[in-house]
């Protein structure tokens, strides 16, 4: 397997350990949604959050979709790749108006790694209602649906995360804050990506 599958396969491992230590694999909460469940959530109101660079948001976006910028280098220490300190990520977060409580779905570029580590922030920082639109852009493009170029601004929000450590803590050298491994960030552009056939193994899709 070449370094970077390698670095994908740990990284979607990491997100199934977490996904089964937390019963996420309830049969009527998938953790990995398709375009027709991402529309009936924005109708409901979810929060939809593109986790892209600023760049690639602006380019064309789900209609509705917050950014913080691309959330792998905005959420970590560059050095030790260790989590910002929690009352900066509930700034950063809160005068986005994301609120982890709420109901998420996090999407990128198709197959994109950071979705998934957006999806273990979430649960790490107390939510329970993330969801992770695989397809991301590319399947929204590919099916059709609207574009939006406009920078949405979500209401500011106040929340305090209630963190839960054990979403992380046992899972050392598996390139999740707090563990120093040798897999890094993404840069802007990268192409870290996480093939359909370990998400569907990961995460037993339907």
């Amino acid at each position: 397997m070449q370094p970077q599958n390698s670095s994908n396969a740990r990284l979607l491992a990491a997100v199934a350990l977490v996904a089964a230590s937390l019963g996420a694999y309830a049969a009527d909460k998938p953790i990995i949604v398709d375009t027709g469940f991402v529309e009936q959530a924005a109708a409901r109101g979810a929060l939809i959050w593109d986790v892209r660079s600023q760049e690639d948001y602006r380019r064309g976006h789900i209609p509705g979709a917050v950014n913080i910028d691309e959330i792998a280098l905005v959420l970590r220490e560059p050095s030790t790749e260790d989590y910002i300190p929690v009352a900066k990520i509930e700034q950063i977060l809160g005068e986005a108006g994301i609120d982890p409580a709420r109901e998420i779905v996090l999407y990128g570029a198709k197959a994109h790694t950071s979705p998934y580590f957006g999806y273990v922030t979430v649960r790490y920082l107390g939510g329970s209602g993330a969801r992770v639109y695989h397809g991301g852009i590319d399947d929204w493009k590919a099916a059709g649906k609207p574009i939006a170029t406009d920078m949405v601004k979500l209401p500011p929000v106040s929340f305090r995360a209630q963190v839960n450590p054990e979403v992380i803590a046992s899972l050392p050298g598996l390139g999740f804050p707090g563990y120093r491994s040798s897999m890094r960030a993404p840069k802007r552009n990268s192409m870290a990506r996480i093939s359909g056939r370990y998400a569907a193994a990961a995460f037993r899709v339907r």
